[in-house]
């Protein structure tokens, strides 16, 4: 016997979901002995026999042949079960499209309209004609509160019930289905009616759908919002209150509001040419309140409490939130080289920040402001670091570099309940090194003082005098570690060579900068100078970075 195609059960215009995998028994299949579940005494007063899931063709399709088997064998063993046609109008009024799995929901609503005591699952794994093998699982779902009150795995093939001397063995397919599923159901308790329940009813249960407590960080006196909403195949209450602590907010009940809604995979090509038609989803009433939080700063827990229609109370916990009110206080590091007690680059400089107590930051800003309080750079961040670092360049936000000159840093921070800090650090950035300037005198006695002075802010920690000949003979040379500097020339400037002069001064500042600046002609610079003066460069000179 081939295995029949399989069918769906669906409403129009929907698909059957994926809601469940099981791992099929091999191929040699062997008996995995029943399963019991006995938590709770079965008592099948009547039962919802859902179509049998086959698994050989995919998650959510059914097998209605042993469907049919399964029915026969229980109600060979007097259970009473609900019949096809009123169980398919049910799945699909609530447009339920898988029979693997059902929601706590869906089960609480199928016995509260079909009026069963439980729903039959069953998952049919191995069912191969070639090898003679039938593997099938069956559980028994109680209505009344969702749990499995019995289970059985069976997983047989024709090689486990051979008989001695291959007597009565059976050779086909429906022998195996019919004693495997014997076999399935052996051990399965007697069915009984349950006895009638006491006047007292159960209370009723109420599923959440949806919960949404907002903010859960938040500043003192701000309001606090929370929404729910139920499931739409459970019953919904006749009033909500949500508690804090020892205060009780009443719910307002928010009328439902219909969406359409409709999906499609991407397509190449012009938009628009193949119209969908949305579908129409109602949700359900939802019940949302507010109150404003407590002046100090502290945690809370909500809890939901759900009034039915007979004043009946259950209490469902919905979340918590926290109180804050300080401010996330930052230590803001800007590194560089110290000078007169302000970190000083040239080329880049790390911005490094971290919060005080390791707070998580909801955002974070690093802003950088030239001396006139204009911003020329920021840095914006929106994850929840509580410590990291930056590395400005020296660029603006324009991409040109910016002057020289001392800048303020501010980290600017918001913590998750929008309390904001800001830390503030001084930097200086000097883009290019400033060469020394050079000036020259004749003193009285003959001799010629050259002096070496500077006007950067950034002292220099070596510096070198060369002069040269025209030859290239180096005729003099001097150091030293600091400007202002002096070289005296005892019998003056000529007495060294009666040729032309020329003057090579090197200088290194503390941040590593190096230039250097070349003078063709001493003589010339020397000449009529009787008095120190701090000359600026001859426009004959060129000053460049040495690399």
């Amino acid at each position: 016997m081939k295995p029949l195609p399989p069918r769906h059960i669906a409403s129009p215009g929907r698909h059957p979901e994926v809601r469940r995998t099981i791992v099929s028994p091999p191929c040699t299949v062997v008996l995995l002995g029943l399963l019991l579940l006995a938590m709770h005494t079965a008592a099948f007063a009547q039962v919802a026999i859902l179509p049998v899931e086959d698994l050989r063709i995919g998650s959510g399709n059914t097998n209605w042949a042993v469907t049919e088997i399964l029915e026969n064998h229980l109600r060979d063993k007097g259970v009473d079960s609900i019949p096809s046609r009123q169980l398919l109008d049910f799945l699909a009024a609530h447009r339920i499209r898988t029979v693997g799995h059902f929601s706590l929901a869906e089960i609480a609503l199928a016995g509260e309209e079909l009026g069963c005591s439980h729903l039959v699952l069953a998952t049919l794994t191995q069912l191969d004609e070639n090898r003679l093998s039938f593997g099938m699982t069956i559980k028994f779902i109680r209505t009344s509160d969702g749990r499995v009150t019995w289970a059985s795995t069976v997983g047989l093939n024709r090689d486990e019930i051979q008989t001695p001397l291959g007597i009565a063995a059976p050779d086909a397919m429906t022998a195996i289905t019919e004693t495997g599923m014997e076999r399935l159901l052996t051990g399965m308790p007697a069915p009984e009616h349950p006895p009638k329940l006491s006047s007292a009813t159960p209370p009723q249960q109420f599923l959440v759908a949806s919960v949404h407590l907002a903010p859960t960080y938040i500043k003192p006196g701000e309001t606090i919002r929370c929404s729910v909403r139920f499931n739409p195949l459970a019953a919904l209450p006749d009033k909500v209150m949500f508690k804090v602590g020892s205060t009780v907010h009443l719910a307002e009940k928010k009328p439902a509001e219909n969406t359409f809604q409709a999906a499609w995979d991407g397509e190449k090509g012009p938009a628009g040419n193949s119209p969908r038609l949305a579908a129409l989803t109602p949700t359900r009433d939802m019940f949302q309140g507010s109150w404003q939080s407590p002046d100090d700063d502290s945690s809370h827990e909500v809890v939901m409490v759900a009034i039915a229609d007979n004043g009946e109370k259950t209490e469902h916990y919905i979340g918590s939130y926290k109180v804050d009110s300080s401010p996330p206080g930052g230590v803001l590091t800007v590194k560089g080289k110290m000078i007169d007690g302000i970190p000083t680059f040239s080329g880049q400089t790390s911005i490094h920040f971290r919060l005080a107590g390791g707070e998580p930051l909801s955002r974070w800003k690093i802003v950088i402001v030239n001396g006139n309080g204009e911003p020329v750079s920021e840095y914006d961040g929106k994850d929840t670091v509580c410590d990291g670092s930056v590395t400005w360049n020296g660029q603006t936000s324009k991409g040109s570099k910016a002057p020289a000159g001392i800048y303020a840093v501010s980290l600017q921070a918001w913590d998750r309940a929008g309390n904001f800090s800001q830390t503030t650090e001084t930097v200086r950035y000097v883009p290019e090194p400033v060469a020394p300037i050079v000036s020259m005198k004749a003193d009285a006695d003959g001799a010629t003082t050259i002096n070496l002075v500077t006007d950067s802010d950034i002292p220099v920690k070596y510096w070198s005098l060369q002069l040269w000949n025209k030859n290239n003979d180096l005729l003099l040379e001097r150091y030293g570690d600091s400007l202002p500097g002096t070289v005296i020339i005892k019998g003056g400037i000529g007495s060294l060579t009666d040729s032309e002069i020329s003057c090579r001064v090197t200088a290194t500042d503390l941040l590593g900068n190096k230039v250097v600046n070349t003078i063709d002609n001493v003589q010339q610079l020397a000449a009529g100078r009787t008095t120190q003066e701090h000359l600026p460069t001859p426009a004959m000179d060129s000053w460049v970075e040495d690399f």
